[in-house]
């Protein structure tokens, strides 16, 4: 998947040897996308954080946000 790969990459880039984690900020992945990014799928945004699968309310508080977004979907969100 491309988005780990960005999201790597970001990281290493903020953070100096030996720094701890916790100095990484809030980063934002964004790709712009000219067709549905997710078959079947018609929405204009897509966020993803990253969430306890089987407790969703629980986030894991990494601050990283990933958005797709296409004008190839409808304006509604569920």
């Amino acid at each position: 998947m491309t988005h780990r790969c960005f999201q790597s990459a970001q990281d290493i880039e903020h953070l100096m040897k030996g720094e701890d984690y916790t100095k990484l900020k809030k980063s934002y992945i964004i790709f712009l996308c000219k067709k549905k990014p997710f078959e079947g799928e018609d929405l204009h945004i897509f966020t993803f954080k990253n969430i306890c699968v089987e407790k969703t309310s629980l986030e894991l508080k990494d601050e990283t946000v990933k958005m797709f977004l296409t004008p190839d979907g409808t304006n509604e969100t569920p």
